[in-house]
């Protein structure tokens, strides 16, 4: 399969403000390309997550400065995450985001930006929630994000499980001192439920019955 090279692209992806706000830009990525973006890191730390559109295969590659490779996905999916570090005390520091799309047809990724999973807020409250599953069936996913955000985070559960009758207790937060959250969760037999404008720094538990 023969791959032809696209332009670099700028992807306006400097991110000052404190507490971070998602941000998320949309690309065309052509059928067998590979396409070059740079990202430039101002915060101190940045989650990165890149979600195509599931018609084609996608790998990355992010480079730094010396061309060091910081992080890969070859995986056979179009979806990558990566944390990455601002490294310089005052200023930005520089990224390159590569994407090869293997596929026959164009892919639509889209790339957001934002504070990295498991950030802390500095206001002091209790974020703390506990998820009571009164079902007979597992709960297998839960994701969360502010009401405001185009989507939804990863997975929290990880490799756990919510089984029937159980619970799973987490903190709910992304370093921004919002309290207001919605919830997605997905049980054992694929069926979606959803929990939204849950005040996180009141609620003490969620029940999924």
């Amino acid at each position: 399969m023969t791959l032809s090279r696209a332009a670099c692209t700028l992807l306006a992806a400097s991110l000052i403000a404190t507490p971070l706000a998602a941000r998320e830009i949309a690309f065309r990525v052509e059928a067998r390309t590979v396409h070059s973006y740079e990202i430039e890191i101002c915060d101190p730390e940045v989650e990165l997550i890149a979600d195509g559109d599931d018609d084609t295969d996608l790998d990355y590659r992010i480079t730094d400065s010396t061309g060091a490779v910081v992080h890969e996905d070859k995986g056979g999916t179009d979806r990558a995450a990566a944390r990455l570090v601002n490294l310089k005390s005052a200023g930005c520091t520089a990224y390159d985001l590569e994407v090869t799309n293997l596929g026959n047809v164009f892919n639509l990724m889209k790339v957001t930006l934002g504070a990295p999973s498991g950030a802390t807020s500095d206001d002091g409250r209790d974020r703390r929630v506990t998820f009571e599953n009164k079902r007979d069936e597992a709960i297998y996913f839960l994701r969360w994000s502010r009401g405001e955000e185009p989507r939804w985070g990863e997975d929290r559960l990880g490799d756990e499980v919510i089984m029937g009758g159980g619970s799973w207790t987490g903190t709910v937060d992304d370093g921004g001192n919002a309290c207001v959250y919605d919830f997605k969760i997905e049980t054992a037999s694929d069926e979606v439920v959803m929990r939204m404008d849950v005040d996180v720094c009141e609620a003490r538990r969620i029940v999924i019955d």
